[in-house]
């Protein structure tokens, strides 16, 4: 295979040419960036989704008692908001003291290289014996 860096198809291993830096940021961008920002979108969209549901349930029963819809709306509405925004705070400030879990203690990379070439040795061995 030709390892070249050139702009045509694609040849070779692109990583060991030396250029599109944008390419590299952007690959660590999707790698530690988006997961973080990924969870905390899905935990706000859970909460705003909550809220207004429950928001709606407010409304329709202050129309059902016999409120006007345009005051009800103004004025649950603003509560909603304010409610959704006071606990997305409150989420933030209470996963900031949360203390971080402790990582365990994994095998050095010897280990497991030791591990690995002794378990395909033993597939080897089995293969040879059914043959």
């Amino acid at each position: 295979m030709i390892d070249r860096c050139i702009d045509g198809p694609f040849i070779g291993r692109r990583y060991q040419c030396g250029h599109r830096l944008a390419e590299t940021i952007s690959g660590l961008f999707k790698r530690f960036v988006m997961p973080i920002v990924t969870l905390a979108a899905k935990c706000i969209g859970k909460q705003i989704l909550g809220n207004v549901a429950k928001t709606g349930m407010e409304v329709a029963g202050d129309v059902i008692g016999g409120r006007n819809i345009k005051e009800t709306m103004k004025d649950r509405g603003l509560a909603g908001i304010k409610r959704t925004v006071a606990e997305i705070v409150d989420q933030s400030l209470v996963d900031k003291q949360r203390p971080q879990k402790k990582k365990k203690k994994t095998a050095s990379i010897a280990d497991k290289n030791q591990t690995t070439a002794s378990a395909s040795a033993e597939r080897r061995l089995c293969m040879r014996q059914k043959q």
